[in-house]
């Protein structure tokens, strides 16, 4: 179950396989960091992190809390892993998670990311009582797995359901 997902490395020739050696407008950027398999940032990588990270690859998941020694970090110790899952309390089998899509920067520079919120009435849209829910507790969730997407003209979102 691979857990600890390396940054890939960068080609000897360049993004573009003309060399390093030219002007660049990424050339001023840090080293990509390694990403945490346990650490989902997507619903579809919530679905995978739920089930299972046999297939986990890097991308759309979490910066590895301990990365930053040279070698490969010891993930059976890793806060992370180790801590208490998660809980949702919650009557119904099936609770829907609105997506609140948000923008930073601008430009080429433009990230998209999306805030989840498990909503009590999936009918009235955002005008429900909501919770916001970070994806790192969403990705320890104990008892629930991510089921089918949703798509209404309020917002996207996925629907938990509870494990039988």
């Amino acid at each position: 179950m691979p857990l600890y997902l390396p940054a890939p490395e960068p080609g000897p020739r360049g993004p573009d396989g003309q060399g390093w050696n030219r002007i660049t407008l990424g050339a001023h950027y840090g080293r990509t960091a390694a990403q945490c398999a346990l650490r989902p940032r997507t619903y579809p990588t919530l679905h995978e992190t739920l089930r299972t990270t046999e297939l986990a690859t890097f991308g759309y998941h979490g910066r590895c809390v301990r990365d930053s020694t040279p070698r490969r970090p010891d993930c059976r110790t890793c806060p992370v892993l180790t801590a208490a899952p998660s809980t949702l309390d919650s009557p119904d089998r099936r609770v829907l998670v609105r997506l609140d899509r948000r923008y930073s920067g601008s430009g080429w520079a433009t990230q998209v990311f999306d805030i989840p919120y498990v909503v009590a009435d999936p009918d009235t849209g955002w005008g429900s009582r909501r919770t916001r829910w970070s994806w790192d507790a969403l990705g320890r969730l104990a008892g629930w797995r991510a089921g089918r997407e949703h798509h209404d003209h309020h917002s996207p979102g996925f629907w938990l359901e509870r494990d039988l």
